[in-house]
């Protein structure tokens, strides 16, 4: 058991740096555009049917792929702290996470109230509940999964996904300590996210709802440790690549008992997030294997977005499709350029310049 494929997770050798990986900041920051360009479609009106509803249409998949990344930043940043301890873990993901999180939640209330009022901003009976409910990061969109508890603050709609993120992180944290070097730890965290969709089916709610997709996010991580070992081949990602496809199959099976089925909705959509993974971790093992060029020729321009990737995704939403600004034209050729400038310049002075500062102070 001690030599199976799952084991043994500790870093041996690499032909990969152990900082930095310029292929993933390429990957990085290539999805972060992606998501911003496929929101800001959804909301035009301009765009050709085939590039607003083809190339531009698949954000679900995109935020999987940074679901992906997570799991394998994770791991990668974790293996040069073997003695670090929680409070250490829980003060770097927290200033990661909220220091970007709360200065977009300032960001889309000042747009709020200017387009608005802020009267009318606070008297919403639901304004408090969802402020409070965000900031425990518990924020998901009730249209889409049913068992949620709060909405998105204001209709910023990419922060569904930092509620999967930051409880994600400490479950990770557990699993990391205690039981890494666990020959079965991939069965047992594909049971449990399986018992939680189980529940989530008959009883939906929220716990449950991000447990599910706790084997989803790991596989991130059974991918760097193979990468990190410099052993990835189809026999040492066999086992995370059955559990994805056993959750795949099983997520389907609420499918079948629907009459509609809406791609972007519960129950097709957590379906469609496993279905996709298991896709991803395939090219993933392809690309290792072979590495195109052209893959690394078209991701590494992309690098330069890496730094303030982050802060796009929580920034962009509110900029480029919640924000109607009151200027002196109409012209989309001066709105446009001047939103996206907006993003870029905010995205890099909170993600990059304050954020050095907020890490400097909470140690």
């Amino acid at each position: 058991m001690a030599n199976s494929p799952a084991s043994s997770p500790l870093p041996q050798r690499s032909r990969f740096p152990l900082r930095r990986l310029p292929q993933l900041d390429g990957l990085r920051g290539f999805t972060a555009t992606y998501v911003v360009f496929h929101n800001w479609a959804g909301s035009s009106d301009t765009l050709p049917f085939w590039l607003q509803k083809g190339l531009l249409s698949f954000g679900q998949e995109a935020v999987m792929v940074f679901f992906l990344l997570s799991g394998f930043v994770m791991y990668w940043s974790s293996i040069d702290r073997p003695k670090q301890t929680f409070y250490q873990f829980f003060v770097r993901r927290f200033r990661r996470i909220y220091f970007p999180f709360v200065s977009a939640m300032v960001l889309v209330f000042a747009i709020a109230v200017a387009q608005k009022g802020v009267v009318s901003v606070v008297q919403h009976p639901k304004f408090f509940s969802s402020l409070l409910g965000n900031l425990a990061m518990t924020q998901e969109i009730s249209t889409l999964k049913p068992g949620t508890w709060s909405e998105p603050f204001l209709g910023n709609l990419p922060f569904w996904t930092l509620t999967y993120e930051w409880w994600l992180y400490f479950l990770f944290f557990p699993i990391y300590r205690f039981f890494l070097q666990h020959p079965w730890r991939i069965p047992a965290i594909t049971l449990f996210s399986l018992v939680n969709f189980l529940i989530y089916t008959q009883i939906p709610n929220l716990i449950s709802l991000v447990c599910t997709y706790l084997i989803l996010w790991w596989s991130g991580v059974e991918l760097a440790i193979q990468i990190r070992r410099d052993k990835l081949s189809w026999t040492s990602l066999s086992p995370i690549l059955m559990a994805i496809a056993l959750m795949a199959t099983l997520t389907f099976a609420p499918v079948l008992n629907t009459d509609t089925i809406r791609l972007g909705f519960y129950p097709f959509v957590i379906f469609r997030h496993f279905t996709v993974v298991l896709i991803f971790l395939g090219l993933g093992k392809l690309w290792y294997q072979h590495r195109p060029k052209i893959v690394d020729t078209i991701l590494r321009p992309f690098a330069i977005v890496s730094p303030i990737s982050y802060a796009l995704y929580l920034f962009h939403y509110p900029i480029l499709v919640m924000w109607n600004p009151k200027i002196f034209t109409n012209s989309l050729w001066v709105i446009i350029p001047i939103k996206f400038i907006l993003l870029i310049g905010l995205s890099y002075l909170v993600e990059v310049y304050l954020q050095r500062r907020v890490n400097r102070i909470l140690r």
